[in-house]
């Protein structure tokens, strides 16, 4: 670990109602908004992912309003449990992990491919590496998933599918690697 980091972690623990944690606070923000490319204003919460869901959810939800909850995990289960919680008409659609993959309807080859676009669109790196991998055992080519690539340029930009390119070459290597004697 570099000398300064630890230098940094051994100063005092800045208090967040102390007059110094507004300026730091501030710059995050500001730095944020570059991250995520936008000058809109840029949420920080300093909760867990549960605190964020029930942010939203107290601000979006009213008692009565009918929210469809798709779930095939921990996640969906507790939006369930929080949009019910603040009086919301619950639908709640129920997957076993891992299900949806065989559904009738698709072929595991379709959904790979499908997948590994979404993944582009949803800008979930690590993801996209872990589908990639797996759509070639799904009979996916790599020209498939080139052409996958060249078509989420048109729907999710540029910037995304450029970024997919290199790490799907990344990936392309590494199973190449692996093949090697």
């Amino acid at each position: 670990m570099p000398p300064q980091v630890l230098a940094a972690m051994g100063e005092p623990v800045v208090h967040h109602r102390s007059p110094d944690f507004r300026p730091i606070y501030e710059r995050c923000l500001a730095r944020l908004r570059d991250v995520c490319r936008t000058q809109q204003e840029v949420l920080l919460f300093t909760s867990s992912g549960t605190g964020a869901f029930e942010s939203a959810v107290q601000n979006l939800v009213s008692p009565g309003d009918r929210h469809l909850v798709v779930s095939a995990g921990s996640f969906g289960e507790r939006w369930a449990t929080m949009t019910g919680a603040y009086g919301a008409d619950v639908d709640h659609l129920r997957y076993a992990w891992g299900e949806t993959w065989t559904r009738e309807g698709l072929s595991r080859h379709t959904r790979s491919l499908l997948t590994v676009g979404l993944m582009v669109a949803l800008n979930r790196s690590d993801e996209f590496r872990l589908h990639v991998r797996a759509a070639f055992s799904n009979g996916v080519t790599r020209e498939e998933i080139r052409e996958v690539l060249l078509h989420c340029a048109v729907y999710a930009g540029v910037p995304a599918a450029n970024s997919a390119f290199h790490m799907a070459e990344e990936v392309f290597a590494q199973m190449e690697a692996q093949k090697a004697p």
